[in-house]
């Protein structure tokens, strides 16, 4: 394990009202944290520059998370423990820091390296809860189609799902694969697309091939 470096990945939750800001005020607040902290932060060149930062996966608004990712990179090498607490200092409970690793030369972008995402979802509780998943999940494909302003995008729900468990009469347990070349499906379409009603979406871990990622083997085939 690397200890020292120019480039840290945090794992941070974002949770409580929070949940409710968008990967753009996400960022923002990030970068008023890092202008606080004492880090030797890297800028971009211009007449503008930003601190260096990338984060894994972007998250949507009204999700919490108890496991995202960011890379932030310095002018100097530290010790992972250390940018964690000059970091740490300056965020809310509800985005607290829970992990730091030293990223190793060589590694790319996190957003490259993910390969899915895990999430618990609640729902209003359904006696037919399993009866409704086992007929979905039988199903070869799943068509679903997304409207985005000006765009739509044509999505095949079933053949992102990795996995999706029943835990009860409103808890279920979501896989999904994401792909840098095609649009990722959003938990809340899965939902939609077997008439739910969600109460709560948690993402509790996200997966692929880099530092503190959950490794592909124990969750995707």
């Amino acid at each position: 394990m690397v200890e020292r470096g120019k480039r840290i990945r945090f794992k941070f939750i974002k949770t409580g009202e929070l949940k409710y800001i968008s990967h753009l005020d996400l960022l923002r607040t990030m970068e008023r944290a890092t202008r606080r902290s004492r880090l030797p932060i890297r800028y971009t060149e211009g007449f503008h520059p930003r601190a260096k930062i990338q984060f894994a996966s972007a998250l949507p608004v009204g999700i919490a998370s108890l496991g995202e990712l960011m890379d932030i990179e310095l002018t100097e090498e530290l010790l992972a423990g250390q940018a964690m607490q000059e970091m740490g200092g300056q965020l809310p409970a509800t985005l607290a820091l829970k992990e730091a690793r030293v990223v190793p030369p060589g590694e790319g972008p996190p957003m490259s390296l993910v390969r899915g995402a895990s999430y618990q979802i609640r729902v209003e509780p359904q006696d037919d809860l399993a009866q409704r998943v086992d007929g979905w999940l039988a199903k070869e494909t799943i068509p679903w189609t997304r409207q985005q302003k000006n765009k739509v995008r044509h999505l095949d729900l079933r053949g992102a799902t990795s996995k999706l468990e029943v835990l009860g009469r409103e808890q279920l347990e979501l896989l999904l694969f994401f792909s840098s070349e095609a649009t990722n499906v959003r938990p809340q379409e899965i939902i939609a697309s077997l008439k739910l009603v969600p109460l709560e979406i948690v993402r509790t871990a996200i997966w692929g091939q880099g530092v503190l990622m959950e490794p592909l083997e124990k969750g995707i085939e």
